[in-house]
């Protein structure tokens, strides 16, 4: 794979980058099962903190 710099100022495509960069914030996300017995043995609230807290420890 080759990388190339773009010079923006000068790009084709630099009226549609620019409007989702600033006007179409692009998020991820991910649905997944995730074993929350430790959370539950802890009796930790279920918010997604914990859940978010527990799975970064996986």
């Amino acid at each position: 794979m080759e990388y190339r710099v773009i010079d923006r100022n000068n790009w084709q495509r630099k009226e549609y980058f620019e409007h989702y960069l600033k006007e179409v914030p692009c998020t991820y996300s991910i649905t997944t099962k995730l074993d929350i017995t430790a959370i539950k043995k802890q009796r930790l609230k279920l918010s997604c903190d914990a859940v978010d807290s527990h799975a970064r420890l996986c």
